[in-house]
């Protein structure tokens, strides 16, 4: 009995079809950016993107027909800034750009939907099988962040010579490999500021212990008014406030810590209202204790906001007395 074989040879060859081996996100030539915000806030005012539809050629070269499974992998190239964000419910990794207090997230795609680059992560795009000839497209998207506040002026951002690498796997075995870079640009930092204008002291009226006869009971409310008076900034940027207690700073309650005097009252305390609602105190950076003081448009504003304090009962037994508390107010800017 006789047993012929027929050995039907092939090889899958992947060709980088971009000169020089790469493709160039390009940015505005100008940037405007305001800062003077929390690290981690875009500098990007959406994606910057670069599309090559025929970035990597695969074909199949064998003498009578034949399949060949084909994946497409990715891989940071950028250095992981040690930072990550949370954009539209997605955590980012930021990655270095080289320019200092600029960093970027990145988006990579073959077809379909953009994956976020991971640091230290090979991802895979696409998965498929071809018969004869392919091409396969490259599409990056990044957007700035600043990792720190940046300072006012212009600044020079010297783009990013890799930022991602795509190939053909197997992942020992690259072929056609492809990076993407980033062009230059100049970031034009304008900061936002404000100044803070509030009284110095805010003098309560006297009040009957009678009034309130419960815990909680209220009397006294007074009114203040306090403003900022803020710059302008390329685009419209929120003011938030933080209240922090000046006589205890880890306070993250509602009622202030009446400072310790000869003759204080005792079970009682002094609230701030915003809007009828009364302000959680707490350190400077405190997220939980921020509140919105305004939005300040894009030449600039005067907003004003007016509180109210009071005192409020805290325990079953008053002792009538002098109650005098204080708080500090910082602002941010989003």
């Amino acid at each position: 009995m006789l047993f012929l074989w027929a050995m039907k040879s092939f090889a899958l060859v992947c060709d980088n079809s971009t000169a020089g081996g790469g493709v160039v996100v390009p940015l505005p030539s100008v940037i405007n950016y305001t800062g003077g915000r929390e690290q981690g806030k875009f500098i990007s005012s959406g994606w910057h993107s670069i599309v090559n539809a025929a970035a990597i050629n695969c074909r199949l070269e064998t003498e009578d027909g034949g399949r060949a499974d084909v994946k497409i992998y990715a891989e940071p190239a950028a250095v992981f800034s040690g930072q990550s964000i949370i954009y539209n419910g997605t955590s980012y990794d930021v990655f270095s750009t080289g320019t200092a207090g600029v960093g970027m997230i990145v988006e990579v795609a073959v077809s379909g939907d953009y994956i976020p680059l991971v640091k230290n992560k090979n991802l895979l795009l696409r998965d498929t099988t071809i018969t004869t000839v392919y091409n396969f497209g490259m599409r990056v998207r990044v957007q700035l962040v600043a990792l720190t506040k940046l300072p006012p002026g212009q600044l020079s951002f010297v783009g990013v010579p890799s930022v991602v690498t795509q190939w053909v796997g197997p992942v020992t075995a690259r072929q056609a490999p492809i990076s993407a870079s980033i062009a230059s640009a100049s970031i034009q930092v304008k900061n936002a500021s404000c100044k803070l204008d509030m009284p110095t002291s805010v003098k309560l009226p006297r009040v009957d212990v009678s009034l309130m006869r419960s815990v909680s009971d209220t009397a006294g409310d007074t009114p203040f008014t306090l403003s900022v008076n803020c710059d302008g900034g390329y685009v419209d940027y929120k003011v938030s406030y933080t209240m922090t207690d000046v006589n205890s700073t880890a306070n993250v309650t509602s009622n202030l810590v009446l400072e310790n005097l000869s003759g204080s009252a005792k079970g009682i305390s002094l609230q701030v209202l915003d809007s009828g609602t009364p302000v959680l105190f707490g350190p400077p950076g405190s997220l939980t204790s921020r509140r919105e003081f305004g939005t300040v448009v894009t030449a600039g504003s005067l907003v004003g906001k007016t509180m109210v304090v009071r005192y409020i009962r805290t325990s079953a037994g008053i002792t009538p007395g002098v109650a005098r508390a204080g708080s500090t107010m910082t602002l941010s800017y989003q």
